[in-house]
C-alpha cells in the first residue's frame, strides 16, 4: 500500500504533468568548448529554425554549432528539431519514450524533452506542425536570454557560460488568440527609405528585408502579416 509520502509525490507529479511541464535534469549547452549538434530532417523551415538557434547560441557563447540531417551524424549531444510526423522525430521520440500523441490534431504547439538514448544526450523539440516546431526553438532562445528584438533593436545578448535548458517534459499551451501579426503601416517615411539605402538597396523593401520581418514574427510567435504597399 502506498505511504502518505508516496501519495504526496504522485499528486505532485500529476500536478506538474497537468501544467504541461514535468521537471527533470537540465540539458547542458556549452560543454567542453562545444555545443550540441543541431539535427533536423533537412526541410527548409526546420533548417531555418536550426540556423536561428545556432546563431543565438553563438552570440551567447562565442561557439559555432554544427548541423546534421540524420541522427547518425551526432555522436554525443544533439538537439533534434522537427515536426511530430517526421521520421526523424518519431525515431528520437520512440528512443526517448516521449509520447507525441498530445500533438495530434493540434496547431502551433510543441513538446520539448531531454533524455538519453543510444549513448547520446538528446533534447527533442517536436512541433505539432512546422510553426509549432519553430515556436519551440524561439521559446528556447528566449529562455536563454535572447530578446525577440535582438536584430531590429540591437538587443545583443550578453556572453554567458554554462548555459542550460530545463530538460523536463514540456507541452506548450495552445495559443489563446488565433491570428497574431504585424501591420507595416506608413512605410514610406520609415521602413522603405531605410531598406533602400542600407539593407536591401536592390529591391527597397525586398527579400532581405522581409527575411528579417519574418524572423521577427517567428520570435514574437506571430502568424499573420499585412504587407507594406
Amino acid at each position: 500500500n502506498p505511504t502518505p509520502m508516496k501519495l504526496l509525490c504522485l499528486l505532485f507529479v500529476g500536478a506538474l504533468a497537468a501544467s504541461g511541464i514535468v521537471h527533470a535534469g537540465p540539458f547542458a549547452l556549452d560543454r567542453d568548448g562545444a555545443l550540441p549538434v543541431l539535427v533536423t530532417d533537412g526541410s527548409v523551415t526546420m533548417r531555418l529554425a536550426s540556423d536561428l538557434l545556432g546563431r543565438d547560441l553563438e552570440q551567447l557563447t562565442g561557439i559555432a554549432s554544427q548541423r546534421a540531417v540524420q541522427l547518425a551524424d551526432c555522436p554525443k549531444r544533439c538537439i533534434v528539431i522537427g515536426t511530430a510526423d517526421s521520421a526523424l522525430v518519431r525515431q528520437v521520440a520512440a528512443a526517448m519514450k516521449v509520447d507525441l500523441t498530445p500533438l495530434a490534431g493540434q496547431q502551433e504547439r510543441y513538446v520539448r524533452a531531454a533524455g538519453r538514448a543510444g549513448g547520446r544526450e538528446l533534447l527533442l523539440i517536436a512541433g505539432a506542425e512546422r510553426r509549432g516546431a519553430v515556436y519551440g526553438v524561439v521559446d528556447a532562445s528566449r529562455e536563454l536570454g535572447v530578446s525577440p528584438w535582438e536584430w531590429w533593436a540591437d538587443v545583443r545578448p550578453a556572453r554567458r557560460a554554462n548555459l542550460v535548458l530545463d530538460g523536463g517534459l514540456r507541452l506548450s499551451a495552445a495559443p489563446s488568440v488565433a491570428y497574431r501579426g504585424i501591420f507595416i503601416n506608413d512605410e514610406d517615411w520609415g521602413l522603405q527609405p531605410w531598406a533602400a539605402k542600407t539593407h536591401d538597396p536592390a529591391r527597397d523593401i525586398g527579400p532581405r528585408t522581409y527575411t528579417r520581418v519574418f524572423e521577427l514574427m517567428w520570435r514574437l510567435k506571430a502568424n499573420l502579416l499585412w504587407p507594406a504597399m
